[in-house]
């Protein structure tokens, strides 16, 4: 965890791009603050992702989480598989997010005034105190705070119109620090209990990525 939280900074420090590059922009800083390397070192750079999966600089774009998991199958990075997600708290009861340094990418469905409109890729991690927290493409700087819930992001688009984010599927991405057969077997893991309570209502993983239910 102390790692992952040095790694974090230099996570913060890559910068965005322009375009709808979100889930490229978010699985870089994702791959840094876990510790995946990719070529032997770690990435500094969006761009440096992009040529990793040879895709060049003048055709990145809009990517599903499923086509970056191919990509990141690809590269060796240390994942479990896609798994179809409704919301937050069901991401934290079957256990996807793990407290270890570890993150969960996080599709979303934009919405507006009931509508879909548009998607993005956050990810989700739980820091040194145990507090669950996201990043995104708005976070640039070290000095920078992360997100504590959705609905903060939210706020950084509301310009746009979007004023809800909902989950569509959700991918781990392990700290590659941690060894674990957890990490190489996929099953559900025990999420911090007080963080995944106040996620809940009132009552109360393969290589390859592959959409699961």
């Amino acid at each position: 965890m102390i790692k992952s939280a040095e790694l974090l900074k230099s996570a913060k420090l890559i910068q965005n791009i322009s375009g709808p590059v979100c889930s490229w922009v978010g699985t870089t800083k994702a791959l840094v603050q876990t510790g995946n390397k990719v070529g032997g070192g770690l990435l500094t750079h969006v761009h440096d992702l992009a040529k990793a999966v040879g895709t060049p600089i003048s055709e990145l774009g809009g990517i599903s989480i499923e086509g970056m998991g191919h990509n990141l199958y690809s590269l060796g990075a240390k994942i479990g598989g896609v798994n179809r997600v409704n919301s937050v708290k069901e991401i934290l009861a079957r256990g996807l997010l793990k407290a270890d340094g570890s993150v969960v990418l996080i599709s979303v469905r934009c919405m507006s005034k009931g509508r879909e409109v548009g998607g993005h890729l956050v990810y989700a991690y739980y820091d040194t105190l145990g507090r669950l927290r996201f990043m995104d493409r708005t976070i640039i700087s070290a000095s920078q705070k992360t997100y504590a819930s959705l609905e903060e992001i939210v706020t950084k688009y509301s310009g746009r119109g979007i004023d809800e984010f909902i989950p569509r599927a959700a991918l781990p991405l392990y700290n590659v620090f941690v060894k674990s057969a957890a990490h190489e077997i996929p099953r559900l893991a025990m999420p911090i209990p007080t963080v995944v309570a106040q996620y809940r209502d009132q009552k109360p993983q393969a290589p390859k990525p592959a959409l699961r239910h």
